[in-house]
């Protein structure tokens, strides 16, 4: 990793009571780990933060989400740990210079090596430019030949086309490109209001796939949301899957660079990223959006919290 890229575990961000001298807590039980100096993970669960929000700058969004790792480490830290073997955090992947190209590309390495070690990643953005530097890591390590079916819950397609240059909103374009016909996009949660015709049109011409938060706020939405994950499941070797935050209702995420009026609530979701969650495709998952200068009483820090903790 280069140096000025990579920033290491940094335990201070790792706060909390003790209830009891038993280590029950994620604060009590992180462990740094060094992508300069890796060791085998069998299959551990490690945070690695992307602390860039120029996507979104680039994007003409409000900024604030490079700061989202940072907070969402505090939100988690007191969160009860109830899982198996001690979770790893990686530290942070930076994007110094405004040179987002090469930030991405060293999140790709650092989730490729987490991924090589037989880890499991799960990023914290940042802005939504994280996905494409997760997916990098992703198809370094499945192979150019693998099938990544991509599942993305969010209000947007994020299918701008990046001639100009990427940004947050360019990123599954960038994935679809990358090695065409090797890549299978899902959005769960799309808010119709929040895309263009044009983009809708895109998302057609690449036989793009996607459920509205409409449907995904139905009764039985989220069963609707499960089955096309399972047609997609079917046809690709990997599985990766995508949060980003502005998904969720205003009442529930203030504290996202686009808010969602209309949104999905928690609950609705929470079904379908549990059983992502203990999919046996799945690679890697990243958390992006949480912009901290807009939130209220770490609401949408919370809710990343316990949305990482399920996996």
């Amino acid at each position: 990793m280069k140096k000025k890229y990579y920033q290491t575990f940094d335990q201070d961000l790792w706060k909390g009571r003790a209830d009891t001298e038993r280590p029950e807590r994620w604060h009590q039980l992180i462990q740094g780990y060094d992508l300069d100096n890796p060791h085998p993970l069998e299959g551990s669960s490690v945070v690695l933060g992307f602390a860039s929000d120029e996507g979104v700058r680039l994007n003409k969004g409000r900024t604030g989400a490079q700061e989202g790792p940072r907070l969402l480490r505090k939100a988690l830290a007191p969160v009860a740990f109830h899982g198996g073997d001690p979770p790893y955090d990686a530290g942070d992947v930076l994007c110094p210079e405004e040179k987002l190209p090469k930030a991405q590309r060293q999140l790709g390495k650092g989730v490729q090596v987490i991924l090589e070690q037989g880890g499991r990643p799960i990023v914290l953005g940042g802005g939504h430019e994280t996905a494409f530097g997760t997916y990098r890591g992703i198809r370094a390590w499945a192979g150019r030949e693998s099938v990544i079916g991509v599942v993305n819950l969010d209000a947007h397609f994020d299918l701008r086309t990046y001639g100009q240059g990427a940004n947050s909103g360019t990123s599954f374009m960038q994935m679809l490109d990358d090695v065409p016909g090797k890549t299978a996009y899902l959005v769960l949660g799309l808010e119709e209001a929040a895309n263009t015709p044009t983009l809708f049109e895109t998302a057609q011409r690449h036989h793009v796939q996607w459920v509205s938060q409409d449907i995904i706020n139905q009764p039985n939405g989220w069963e609707q949301a499960i089955a096309q994950v399972k047609r997609m499941e079917q046809h690709v070797d990997v599985v990766y899957l995508s949060i980003d935050l502005d998904v969720f209702s205003v009442a529930y995420a203030p504290g996202v660079s686009a808010i969602n009026p209309l949104g999905c609530s928690p609950d609705r979701l929470v079904p379908v990223i549990d059983f992502l969650a203990q999919h046996p495709k799945l690679a890697a998952v990243d958390i992006c959006e949480l912009n901290p200068t807009y939130d209220r009483d770490q609401q949408t820090a919370k809710l990343a919290a316990r949305l990482v903790n399920r996996f």
